[in-house]
């Protein structure tokens, strides 16, 4: 066996399988840590909802400014398109209205956001793979876990 061999996993055992969804037994859809780092590997199955998946990206963007011209020191923005929505003070605060703004758009069906159907038909039972650290902070994939995965 060469450096490059991996032990063969057992496949868990599949409960459910369509063509846009697989549920195993015991596993509770989640969301995944996306991470560039050395050995890291997607989760087989796992669907990723970064800006660049196009469909499940969050459409409201947060950035750091750090500008003396309008606003000492840093600050977060938060976008939507070309225009500021926000400018907050700290980082969480921004992704919390990024996020509490991408759910009102599902809800009223306000931009380019997927429907509720399209959310329940492409990600139901499904682990969700984002660049946001799983730590406590909102993420627009917790909020297609909760639409997909609801009755």
């Amino acid at each position: 066996m060469n450096d490059r061999s991996r032990p063969a996993k057992a496949a868990p055992e599949v409960i459910a399988a369509t063509a846009s969804t697989i549920a195993y037994v015991g596993d509770t859809p989640r969301r995944i840590w996306l991470r560039r780092v050395k050995g890291y590997r997607k989760p087989a199955g796992a669907i990723v909802v970064t800006r660049s998946s196009k469909r499940w990206g969050n459409p409201y963007p947060v950035d750091d400014c750090w500008n003396k011209a309008h606003t000492p020191g840093l600050h977060w923005h938060v976008h939507d398109g070309a225009e500021t929505v926000g400018t907050y003070v700290t980082k969480p605060d921004a992704v919390a209205v990024a996020v509490d703004l991408y759910r009102a758009a599902i809800d009223q069906q306000r931009g380019n956001v997927p429907t509720v159907t399209e959310i329940r038909r492409g990600l139901a039972g499904r682990d969700l793979a984002c660049w946001c650290p799983l730590d406590g902070q909102p993420c627009h994939a917790d909020v297609l876990l909760a639409i997909a995965n609801s009755t």
